[in-house]
């Protein structure tokens, strides 16, 4: 049996040991990566750390809808002096690595 990384197992061998890696992956809060044949198939991640992916997903979207509709006004001001365009706003536009990885 080959030497594994800590936080990284082949498929192979994470099937026999999931109550084990759930249990360290809630414990120490960081996530655990799955590879099949060398490519990293899964991660799993705790429960809180799921919720909170969400939450920080559900922000972002309502970042990105206020954004647009700010630029939707904008460009249909009498008085504006910017170029009306379509907004192409991206969700990642509107959030930093710090509000991600917390």
């Amino acid at each position: 049996m080959k030497r594994e990384l800590k936080g990284i197992k082949s498929i192979t061998f994470t099937q026999a040991d999931l109550k084990e890696i759930i249990r360290d992956v809630n414990q120490t809060q960081q996530p655990f990566f799955v590879y099949d044949n060398h490519l990293n198939q899964a991660v799993i991640i705790s429960r809180e750390e799921y919720t909170s992916l969400l939450n920080k997903v559900a922000v972002m979207e309502e970042r990105l809808a206020l954004n647009e509709i700010e630029d939707a006004l904008a460009s249909n001001y009498p008085g504006a002096q910017q170029e009306k365009r379509r907004s192409k706003h991206s969700v990642y536009d509107y959030i930093t690595t710090d509000d991600l990885f917390e």
